[in-house]
């Protein structure tokens, strides 16, 4: 799962639940149906987020193969949020007299949704693109995972400057490969060849192992390489 792929579960899980119990609340303290509010509001708001999945999946039919950046994928949630505060504001035509309560409740629904913003982030968002730079440019990822084992393969390419990369590979304590150097894994692992994943040619580091910058522990490998002002990176565990 990607980080807009986890925001937007999290904003049907939890923001469409959150904008019906603060209009129930609304409702309740206007002396009318709180089970009312509760169910127009998050309904409404749960419609407006399938809205914004139909969108985004008619913009961007292959994703997530189709490689667009991230925080624009998530900017697909905002209208959903939106329509949230809109029905917290709407439900009822008593506006005046509740607008300090649908102000707090507007606030807390945006404090949530940026909770869950750097939240999901956490979550779905490889380690290996986390470390990288905020000024990294031009980031491609792929990665294949299985369901039931623990076994995946990851490759991550990024303009980076060459003292920047110096800096990432220290993250993930990687040290030069050498001919002589001894694994307790079958070093044929260790390759650079194109992931069977990877789309659009994109993926285009040279086979040398010269520079190559390896971590190897048990079935796990991690190894990294500059190369022409990028970059790469592959992740396997077999």
């Amino acid at each position: 799962m990607t980080w807009a792929q986890g925001t937007f579960a999290f904003c049907f899980g939890i923001i469409v639940p959150a904008v019906g119990i603060f209009s129930a609340l609304r409702m309740r303290r206007e002396g009318k149906s709180a089970l009312k509010g509760f169910l127009l509001c998050s309904g409404a708001t749960f419609v407006a987020f399938i809205v914004c999945c139909v969108i985004a999946k008619l913009a961007f039919p292959d994703y997530p193969r189709q490689k667009i950046p991230e925080l624009f994928a998530n900017a697909f949630t905002l209208p959903g949020v939106i329509a949230g505060i809109l029905a917290i504001w709407f439900v009822s035509d008593s506006r005046k007299a509740s607008k300090k309560f649908c102000m707090k409740a507007s606030l807390a629904t945006i404090g949530i949704y940026g909770a869950g913003i750097v939240l999901c982030y956490q979550m779905f968002t490889w380690s290996f693109r986390k470390e990288l730079p905020w000024s990294a440019t031009d980031i491609i990822e792929t990665y294949y995972s299985d369901t039931l084992l623990p076994d995946y393969d990851y490759r991550l390419k990024a303009k980076i400057t060459e003292s920047q990369f110096q800096n990432y590979i220290k993250s993930f304590e990687l040290s030069l490969h050498t001919n002589e150097r001894k694994y307790s894994d079958d070093v044929v692992w260790l390759y650079w060849g194109a992931s069977s994943k990877s789309k659009g040619g994109w993926w285009n580091p040279t086979d040398s192992l010269t520079n190559t910058f390896v971590w190897q522990g048990n079935d796990t490998w991690i190894f990294a390489k500059y190369e022409n002002g990028y970059l790469y990176l592959g992740s396997i565990n077999h």
